[in-house]
């Protein structure tokens, strides 16, 4: 039975092997033209992976390129959210648009305010851990954030009869629940102290070598032509009527000549 160290780096190595598979499988599918800032967000974990693993023996080092990469992988975050709110409300872009910019808004915001609540809890002890708890605190509040928008995005496939591809309801649950995961994770290190850091990251490791098993699964070229409705189908005066509501807020958050 290996050691923990031994087995995290396993997992990493097989994390690493999994998304690898699955940038193959976007790129030779012709998914990736579909999803670019998806595959943006796997080749950029995949690099980071690979790199932390090639310095896991080294932890000052490890320490380093974990923090100065964390942008990048926010960056990731954000725009694979961002392309997934354009693709689940193409046909409404007044409300798109207004949900894009308070996500673009909110995120900034967030990383402000994780620094600033991070700062009256530093002593002196403390200081020299300083990027690493605001890495830790800016993921967090990065993917609470991100969260939130995708909970209410799925709300949305829930309750509005609006027909999509099957790819996009797919990919919609998908990464909702990689943020689940990942925000309870980062609460749950966080709130009982890095004592739980090993036992969080290989529920992290394991989790994502399932999720990105189940994106290699279900993220099909057919899957881009077959259209689905989530919402249980009911009688077609309600339907209608939620339509029409949908399609008046849409005309009210439009510009002038786009409504």
């Amino acid at each position: 039975m290996p050691d923990l160290p031994t087995f995290l780096t396993l997992l990493g190595f097989l994390q690493l092997a999994a998304q690898a598979i699955l940038i193959i499988h976007l790129l030779r599918t012709r998914l990736s033209a579909v999803y670019p800032s998806f595959l943006f967000l796997v080749c950029a974990s995949s690099l980071r992976e690979a790199a932390l693993l090639a310095l896991y023996s080294h932890p000052s080092l490890y320490a380093t390129l974990y923090v100065a990469t964390a942008p990048v992988t926010w960056l990731s975050y954000i725009l694979a959210a961002l392309e997934l709110y354009g693709k689940v409300l193409k046909g409404y872009p007044g409300i798109s648009s207004v949900a894009r910019w308070l996500l673009i808004a909110v995120a900034p915001v967030s990383i402000v305010a994780s620094l600033l609540l991070l700062l009256p809890e530093m002593d002196q002890t403390s200081r020299r851990f300083f990027w690493l708890m605001a890495e830790s605190m800016i993921t967090r509040g990065v993917c609470a954030s991100i969260l939130v928008f995708l909970l209410l995005l799925t709300v949305f496939l829930v309750w509005y009869p609006v027909p999509m591809n099957r790819n996009t309801v797919r990919h919609a649950f998908l990464l909702s629940t990689l943020f689940v995961v990942q925000t309870a994770a980062l609460l749950l290190r966080d709130a009982h102290g890095y004592d739980l850091n090993r036992i969080v990251s290989v529920v992290l490791a394991v989790f994502g070598v399932m999720i990105v098993a189940t994106w290699l699964l279900l993220l099909q070229p057919a899957g881009e032509i077959l259209q689905v409705v989530v919402r249980t189908p009911f009688n077609q005066d309600d339907e209608r009527r939620l339509l029409e509501q949908l399609s008046a807020l849409n005309a009210s958050l439009s510009p002038p000549g786009r409504k």
